[in-house]
């Protein structure tokens, strides 16, 4: 099935539409572990999300916290994600270790679910922590429409498999790719970030 294709990484209003993915005020705990050469996690942490009706400059209001391994806070963001009849999208964390996601496209699914996109476009990155990317527009490529069975939370689970990567800037930022598994229900379940270096960053959702 092919859907039409959704301009991505836009603040566009969400009228009255009431989200069914990401209702509001819903949380929702992430694992972050990073690896070498993705196999064993050499740091991990955790984030929550939470959504919120509250608007965030045309969009859902969205906040992430960050905790160290034993519970300490170390960041509070806030941030939106956009919900409609055409498309799922999430701002993801962008601070700290996580300030690299500026690079590549946002999690982001297009309804209905199954369809088939591939799209290129581009953000300028005005001012953000990775400073790397500071000034520069960024291309990228995004895809939508393998399937894939995930065994999270001891039961098998079909989601929709997205990717994404930077297409430019490959000298003076590097070469990163995005992997995201979309649940209809549960939203984005699973997170994988490939960067230059080697290293690969997961996020998983807890249930």
């Amino acid at each position: 099935m092919l859907c039409a294709a959704t301009a991505l990484l836009l603040l566009v209003g969400c009228s009255s539409y009431e989200p069914v993915v990401y209702p509001f005020g819903k949380t929702y705990t992430y694992e972050v572990s990073f690896a070498d050469g993705c196999a064993v996690p050499d740091t991990s942490f955790e984030i929550k999300m939470t959504t919120s009706k509250n608007k965030f400059f045309g969009q859902f209001g969205l906040k992430y916290e960050y905790f160290t391994h034993d519970g300490t806070p170390v960041y509070v963001e806030k941030t939106g994600y956009t919900e409609d009849k055409g498309r799922v999208e999430l701002h993801p964390p962008r601070m700290g270790m996580m300030a690299f996601t500026e690079v590549v496209p946002f999690p982001t699914y297009g309804l209905p679910v199954g369809c088939y996109v591939s799209s290129n476009g581009s953000i300028k990155v005005a001012k953000s922590t990775f400073t790397a990317a500071n000034g520069k527009t960024i291309e990228y490529a995004y895809k939508q429409g393998d399937v894939d069975t995930l065994n999270l939370w001891d039961e098998e689970m079909e989601c929709f498999v997205v990717t994404g990567e930077n297409t430019n800037h490959y000298d003076d930022i590097g070469h990163y790719r995005v992997t995201y598994w979309f649940h209809p229900q549960y939203g984005f379940v699973l997170w994988k970030y490939e960067l230059p270096e080697g290293k690969c960053v997961w996020m998983t959702l807890q249930k």
